[in-house]
């Protein structure tokens, strides 16, 4: 390409390229300003076809949502007083009015199985806590003790030293549901925690409704204030570097209509902003800014020179327009290079970013001279200055030139050093640690890990192989004896629910509350029975067919663990496997939505 030609052909049409660019530039962003969004849902890091997704869907779809809203509550000398008590009653029946909520947990409405104290042979399930303005002082002392012991309520909804509670609000199951949906929930809820809360009583939000509020305002946070951060930045940078104003709103001018041109094209594809696409302006930034220098940076050099307007222009383009279009086209195939990624907002950033770095490159080359072309800023003849920059450019590279082998040498050792760093490094997604210490969701689900546990869920989904296979007790043992050293090969885990503790208990209160009764029964037909008693004595609303599959061949076990890398869950993952490899001819996987993050890898 004839580079002359190319530059007086910009100059020729220099009106034309400075109306209609802008111009085309600002339709193509309002045409699809309206397509234009946020996401956070967990299902935008992966493509519709994939297995993972697939099987998350069919878990929701068998068992029901494993999304949960948890409300913890802590007092410094114990939740057992009236008066939280109440308020933890009074914010469970309020969450269950609120919509999208499926299923509430607390202490006040757990479902407590005893013998009466009338009839040993009749066994009550009833809400652990009722009448609390009628409890004495002992009888809140023996509920306490009950709570912070009973295995199904230790360490998920009250801690074990009784100073902290947990209320559970699981949401419905809905293939539409939005993340809208999410955070009016997670403000629903903290409009509850504002009417009920206690003096004295410290409350946090955790679960995915707060962590979506939180990718959301993370999300906002990017476009809001490290936008305008860098822009502040590089605009003082330019003016220090140019000392004119119009080296400061031509290559700016250059960057805004890339960042509108990229945002245009995103939004048409179809592209919504997340914690990673919402970078891009940022990148484009960088990218747009650089070429656009280079050429204002030239140019003005060769009037400073005494070149006219025309010849700079000339000139600048002959200089630049290929060390540019290789910048240019490297930053292109090197962000295109993500768009082979499985993780679809990393395709979306890369495939982004990359075309903002061609759209840089043109607006630079085409838009800049023609801006410059108009224009003709005043630059003041300064020969001796131009001069300098010359004799200091000289020195420079002679200094490059005559210390070559020091310095290949130098850098050789550098990358050596560097290398060996490589052994400690790992891939992992620890979503908590996407977010700073300062943030409200990780000061919220560190002080619940500290005072209770973690608020991480791990959904273990175990195949019997057959229809109403989790009745027989070789599985329901194998399943018991699963649980207890899953607990004690993992440290991070503080609770496990599953039917077998529902057995157990049964089996121990249908032989007169013995503790040596508490295992499982050597029958299947007693093992049927308890789950229909249980069954039968619940109220609407919490049953246990979240449990199990409607067919009785999956058994769903729910692991509360403290916030682990994303390495750990997949540990557990292939612990798990090989678990039930060695042991009988059943087979479990790790479900829901721990492990599609433990995927995110």
């Amino acid at each position: 390409m004839n580079r002359e030609r190319f530059a007086l052909g910009i100059i020729k049409y220099r009106w034309l390229i400075v109306i209609l660019t802008p111009l085309l530039v600002a339709l193509l962003f309002t045409a699809n300003l309206k397509k234009a969004g946020f996401e956070t849902d967990w299902k935008i890091w992966f493509d519709k076809d994939s297995h993972i997704m697939q099987n998350f869907e069919q878990f929701k779809r068998t068992f029901g949502s494993d999304d949960r809203l948890m409300i913890t509550l802590y007092h410094k000398e114990g939740i057992f007083q009236k008066e939280i008590l109440k308020s933890i009653q009074d914010m469970t029946e309020a969450l269950w009015q609120t919509k999208s909520i499926a299923r509430v947990d607390s202490i006040s409405n757990y479902q407590y199985a005893h013998v009466s104290r009338e009839d040993p042979d009749e066994i009550i399930v009833e809400d652990f806590l009722e009448d609390i303005d009628s409890l004495s002082t002992a009888q809140l002392q023996s509920k306490r003790e009950i709570a912070t012991t009973d295995i199904q309520t230790k360490n998920l909804l009250i801690s074990e030293d009784g100073k902290a509670a947990v209320i559970i609000a699981r949401m419905v199951y809905s293939e539409s549901i939005k993340q809208e949906d999410y955070i009016t929930l997670f403000h629903d809820a903290n409009a509850i925690i504002d009417k009920y809360k206690i003096e004295g009583v410290t409350y946090h939000s955790v679960g995915v409704p707060a962590f979506t509020n939180a990718f959301m305002n993370a999300i906002k946070g990017n476009i809001s204030t490290f936008l305008p951060a860098l822009l502040g930045i590089v605009i003082i940078l330019l003016l220090l570097i140019f000392r004119n104003i119009w080296g400061l709103i031509l290559p700016m001018s250059v960057v805004f209509l890339t960042i509108l041109c990229v945002a245009g094209l995103s939004f048409g594809l179809g592209y919504k902003l997340n914690t990673i696409t919402s970078m891009f302006p940022i990148f484009i930034i960088a990218v747009g800014i650089a070429d656009s220098i280079h050429i204002f940076w030239v140019w003005m050099h060769k009037r400073q020179e005494g070149f006219s307007n025309i010849d700079s222009i000339v000139y600048t383009i002959e200089k630049n327009f290929t060390p540019a279009l290789i910048t240019s086209l490297t930053t292109f195939v090197g962000f295109l290079s993500l768009g082979i990624s499985k993780i679809v907002p990393l395709q979306a950033f890369g495939i982004v970013v990359a075309g903002g770095a061609v759209i840089a490159f043109l607006l630079s080359v085409i838009l800049l001279p023609a801006l410059l072309s108009v224009i003709n800023p005043k630059i003041k003849a300064q020969k001796h200055k131009a001069n300098r920059a010359k004799a200091w450019t000289k020195k420079y590279t002679d200094f490059v030139v005559r210390y070559d082998k020091p310095i290949i040498i130098s850098m050789v050792l550098f990358i050596a050093i560097s290398v060996i760093g490589f052994k400690d490094v790992s891939v992992d997604t620890d979503f908590m640690k996407q977010f700073s210490k300062e943030t409200e969701i990780r000061k919220s689900a560190e002080f619940v890990q500290e005072h209770i546990g973690g608020t991480v869920s791990v959904e273990i989904i175990i195949d019997s192989k057959e229809k109403s296979g989790i009745n027989e007790p070789d599985f329901m043992k194998h399943a018991d004896l699963f649980k207890q050293a899953f607990k004690a090969q993992f440290e991070q885990v503080r609770h496990v629910n599953s039917l077998t503790n529902i057995i157990k208990r049964y089996n121990k209160l249908m032989h007169g509350d013995q503790e040596a009764f508490y295992t499982i029964p050597d029958s299947k037909e007693l093992i049927s029975q308890y789950m229909l008693l249980y069954s039968l004595s619940l109220p609407q609303g919490m049953g246990i067919n979240d449990m199990m599959d409607v067919d009785s061949r999956y058994l769903r076990l729910t692991a509360m663990i403290n916030v682990s890398s994303e390495l750990k869950k997949l540990e557990m993952y292939e612990w798990t496997k090989k678990w039930w490899k060695d042991h009988g001819g059943y087979t479990a996987t790790i479900e829901g939505l721990t492990m599609i993050s433990g995927h995110m890898r």
